[in-house]
């Protein structure tokens, strides 16, 4: 092989490797640690909250209310989870107020 095309061969694969680690550095940086699990529970949906795959959150009711009811509706565990997720990401509590969970109980 000749000198010239070791070097293009050389050069052609470093740019990919170059190419390669700003896009998985670009890529995590971008991706939320934060993610979902919803999931049926007796009589309704609750939700899990992970980070970085990890189990943070797991709440089977709805919190901020007396006894132990679960969500009624898929999408209300979901609007609850995603709320949780938005205030982690702000470094918020990962808490509800009763007002905010009536706003997620009247949803549709």
């Amino acid at each position: 092989m000749g000198t010239k095309k070791h070097n293009t061969i050389v050069i052609a694969l470093s740019a990919i490797i170059a190419v390669s680690i700003v896009f998985i550095q670009w890529r995590s940086k971008y991706t939320s640690p934060y993610k979902s699990r919803i999931y049926t529970v007796t009589n309704g949906w609750g939700y899990d909250i992970l980070v970085k795959d990890t189990l943070f959150i797991h709440q089977e009711s709805i919190p901020a209310i007396e006894g132990n009811k679960p969500f009624g509706r898929r999408t209300q565990a979901m609007e609850a989870a995603s709320r949780i997720i938005s205030k982690l990401k702000k470094g918020e509590s990962p808490s509800f107020s009763q007002s905010e969970i009536e706003q997620i109980r009247l949803s549709e």
